[in-house]
């Protein structure tokens, strides 16, 4: 897995090859942006041989009036036969003021694949808050739990170096 958390204003390309028959990998991207942030993401993965697979994840947060512009790409050669390729984005705001522009892409050039794509834009759940408050958590504390089960969906068994990014990205999201 490569992991890469991004935090605050930020322009970030990544992209990854998969050139060799059954090579496999996953990008994961979680990011928070507060304030007047401005992220600019693009992803893209390339399946270039056969048999690859790929996915993206991209998990986002933003609050205040930060804005972030998420654009993946999967991309499958015409030698990619028999691949699979996946990109996910989604991203929570938190207030009314945040804005994200999402903007999945596939290009399938190969024509025995499997590819897909998914994005998602939504705002804290009301009821979801307000049971967790019921319960004697301060809303702050709240949002913090909230946030915590939506990052904390990218990796299941996260390293320490991984742990310690996702722990950072909600830190400064929390502000």
């Amino acid at each position: 897995m490569i992991f890469i958390p991004i935090i605050g204003s930020r322009k970030k390309k990544v992209e990854v090859y998969l050139d060799k028959e059954g090579k496999e990998e996953e990008l994961v991207v979680v990011f928070a942006g507060r304030g007047d942030d401005l992220i600019d993401l693009d992803t893209t993965c390339v399946h270039k041989a056969l048999s690859t697979r790929g996915r993206i994840v991209i998990r986002g947060i933003l609050r205040d009036r930060a804005v972030a512009r998420v654009k993946g790409l999967v991309k499958m050669e015409k030698e990619a036969q028999k691949s699979d390729g996946f990109l996910e984005e989604k991203v929570l705001l938190i207030g009314d003021k945040a804005k994200v522009e999402t903007s999945p892409n596939l290009e399938i050039k190969a024509d025995d694949v499997r590819a897909g794509h998914a994005a998602a834009t939504g705002m804290l759940d009301e009821e979801q808050l307000f049971y967790l408050r019921s319960r004697g958590l301060s809303e702050e504390e709240a949002t913090l739990v909230l946030i915590g089960g939506f990052i904390d969906q990218v990796a299941k068994n996260p390293g320490k170096k991984v742990a310690s990014g996702l722990r950072k990205v909600k830190a400064y999201a929390l502000g």
